[in-house]
């Protein structure tokens, strides 16, 4: 089973399902990517993935003209379905959207880093369909985990994993952490333009894909996209680096 393959199951964990449940207000960056095109959205049509239990929905679905909202997890297509019975929300695997015409949504949108959870060719995968059911001009927005991150693999309140001091702890937290921590080291990769690593998120027991806004905006220049703008996780559109966040947020348009 590839590593990706592997992240997607711990999003049908019951627990894990139960996290995600809890509602977030949109962060400032998305605010900042979406009040500006109110009067595009309500006439559009929007392409929410990787949905949760439906943190974008909340915040999407009462301002476009129709939304669908995805997610790979059953489990957490299934609560966001409870939570928001009267949105339309699939299970879909952003890999193959084959379900979706081509040149059939206005916005797609990828948030909260999902994007992150795929290896390398499971990206180019997603860029390529994300172009494909794109009309063109539409807009494309997305997070990702910043490689430039100063304190790379950890989340910003995260001390410095070290797994000695954690396992004195004695706690199944510790663990479990320590568990993943070793399994899942040999899984990562480095290269110039990415790294595929496991950070803290759910107890070490994922991989997460980080790139530099550079490595980014070529990926997206080379799958057809333009007119890229970056912002930090503050909502500040910025050039060159910021590393300080510990994701960005992008938007792009289909050429």
């Amino acid at each position: 089973m590839a590593p990706s393959d592997d992240n997607q199951q711990i999003y049908e964990d019951a627990g894990v399902i139960d996290i995600y449940k809890s509602a977030a207000p949109p962060q400032q960056a998305e605010l900042n990517m979406f009040e500006p095109l109110n009067a595009e959205l309500k006439a559009g049509r929007l392409l929410d993935i990787g949905i949760g239990a439906g943190r974008t929905t909340a915040y999407l679905f009462p301002k476009v003209g129709h939304y669908v909202g995805v997610d790979y997890s059953h489990g957490l297509v299934k609560a966001a379905q409870q939570i928001y019975p009267d949105a339309e929300i699939l299970w879909c695997d952003a890999r193959d959207m084959s379900d979706f015409k081509d040149a059939s949504f206005d916005f797609v949108n990828f948030s909260f880093n999902g994007l992150d959870s795929l290896d390398h060719e499971g990206r180019l995968q997603v860029l390529a369909e994300v172009r494909r059911v794109l009309k063109p001009g539409g807009h494309w927005m997305f997070s990702s985990h910043n490689r430039d991150y100063y304190r790379r693999g950890l989340l910003p309140w995260q001390p410095p994993f070290k797994p000695g001091r954690v396992m004195l702890k004695k706690s199944a937290h510790a663990i479990i952490s320590h568990k993943n921590w070793r399994r899942l080291r040999k899984e990562q990769v480095e290269t110039p333009d990415y790294a595929f690593v496991n950070d803290e998120a759910h107890n070490y027991s994922l991989l997460h894909y980080y790139v530099t806004p550079q490595a980014q905006t070529k990926q997206l220049e080379e799958a057809g996209f333009t007119d890229i703008r970056v912002y930090d996780q503050w909502g500040t559109e910025f050039t060159g680096t910021s590393p300080k966040s510990v994701w960005l947020y992008y938007d792009s348009r289909r050429a």
